[in-house]
């Protein structure tokens, strides 16, 4: 692991999402939201996929499942302290993804249903529908910004 990620963190974004799950809040809400979408690095777990190459690296992102409904969600992480919580997999490799990342990974897989961020902390999950709105969003927002 690379001092990179050892660098990313997200601690307003973290507290927020405490503080969300104590005191819910339709505005702090839609800061989280912002902050996502617009500014936040997160850690994630990957391996190689099998037709990955050293010119074309290419990866498989483990997933959860939500019991009762049994829906499947990416696990995002803000820190080294939530990924650290993670059960590490054999030949498992961390990446730094952004939202647009990850909003193009379940673009390419039908199967997930969304993004959970830092599932054994503050546990803050964001369905698909949300993601794809979210992405809409900010492409608006930052074409008027253009504009």
């Amino acid at each position: 692991m690379s001092d990179k990620h050892l660098n990313i963190s997200n601690p307003e974004l973290k507290k927020d999402l405490e503080t969300l799950r104590i005191k819910p809040s339709e505005a702090l809400e839609q800061s989280i939201y912002s902050r996502i979408t617009d500014s936040a690095r997160f850690l994630s777990v990957a391996t190689p996929a099998k037709d990955s190459t050293a010119e074309e690296p290419k990866f498989d992102f483990p997933v959860l499942t939500t019991t009762g409904h049994g829906y499947l969600f990416y696990p995002i992480f803000t820190d080294m302290e939530e990924l650290r919580k993670w059960q590490q997999e054999k030949d498992a490799q961390v990446l730094v993804l952004t939202f647009d990342n990850y909003a193009e990974l379940l673009e390419q897989n039908s199967k997930v249903h969304g993004l959970v961020i830092n599932p054994y902390g503050a546990n803050f999950s964001i369905e698909r529908d949300l993601v794809e709105y979210l992405k809409v969003q900010k492409a608006f927002v930052g074409k008027l910004a253009i504009e």
